[in-house]
């Protein structure tokens, strides 16, 4: 790692911040979500089964080994929270589709998050929050497969 002088912005040291902002969130919230039946990467998969209902696409999404996707999928079809579902004209492949019980779990896994990273930002002022965002949605790829766009 090369030093820079310090008016230069460090590109990994940010990279390498949000990552473990994101991380301390995430283990923070992880008792509450395992009381819901999950851990993050399983909220993650029901958060993004709606834009990306096959496998495939959701390990992409997710930049994971699709068989850790698989593995996350048959957890929350066990839990009752995902179904598949049939391709009409395509015997072989299905789409994954949340239901009711996962809707719920989702729902509350989601509060959960933002509860604890709402707890975060109320350490800045609501303008740094505001600009925080303006920020972060600046530096996201605009053609993002998280969502779909």
């Amino acid at each position: 790692m090369t030093v820079k002088p310090s008016t230069q912005v460090d590109p990994w040291e940010q990279l390498f911040t949000l990552m473990a902002a994101m991380q301390s969130v995430l283990q923070q919230a992880q008792p509450a979500l395992a009381g819901l039946g999950m851990d993050a990467k399983s909220l993650f998969v029901l958060l993004l089964v709606d834009y990306h209902p096959s496998p495939a696409e959701l390990a992409d999404a997710l930049v994971l080994p699709r068989p850790t996707v698989t593995t996350l999928i048959k957890k929350m079809e066990t839990a009752g929270y995902l179904e598949r579902r049939g391709v009409p004209g395509d015997l072989r492949r299905f789409h994954l589709a949340v239901t009711s019980a996962g809707i719920k779990a989702r729902t509350q896994g989601v509060d959960v998050l933002d509860k604890i990273h709402g707890q975060r930002l109320a350490k800045l002022g609501r303008a740094d929050q505001r600009k925080l965002t303006q920020l972060l949605q600046a530096i996201a790829d605009p053609c993002s497969k998280l969502l779909g766009r």
